[in-house]
């Protein structure tokens, strides 16, 4: 099954100049809880969550209209393409340990967004016949993207 058939069409965006503030009040309207950050072609540069921006407002200490989203959002941004296979989509997530992954077409353009919640509900309504993406192997990789950082790297360092 391919990434296009099962990502959220429903994009949300900001770009790398805006303000926190702008993005927050973003999240909040559209009821999600990151943001692909974009430069002026569209091609998504980085990720924005709302994490982010509380953090980024406790470290500097500042309102966030004074912060610009180019402070907080992520320095790694991991990326796939809509014709990708989703066992692609679902190994990346396992190897960044990232929830969500921004979905490009063959421009480098985003187009989507495909999440765990896309791949669980998928998953659950039985329409994913091929087994490579067992409901063992998406228990797997959230167990993966739910540890704890300093757990990960003890686990890793065995």
């Amino acid at each position: 099954m391919h990434v296009a058939e099962m990502m959220s069409r429903q994009l949300h965006t900001c770009r790398a100049d805006s303000m926190l503030s702008e993005a927050a009040k973003k999240m909040w309207d559209h009821d999600c809880g990151c943001l692909v950050v974009l430069n002026g072609k569209g091609e998504p540069l980085a990720m924005l969550t709302d994490r982010d921006i509380c953090m980024a407002a406790y470290t500097r200490g500042e309102p966030l209209w004074r912060i610009p989203v180019s402070v907080a959002a992520s320095g790694h941004l991991y990326c796939v393409y809509d014709h990708d296979n989703v066992e692609i989509a679902e190994a990346m997530m396992r190897g960044h340990r990232v929830r969500r992954l921004p979905v490009i077409d063959w421009a480098g353009r985003a187009v989507g967004m495909l999440s765990m919640n896309d791949i669980v509900r998928h998953a659950r309504r039985g329409r994913h016949h091929d087994k490579s993406l067992s409901p063992e192997s998406i228990v797997e990789t959230l167990a993966i993207i739910s540890t704890p950082e300093s757990e990960a790297i003890a686990h890793a360092a065995e």
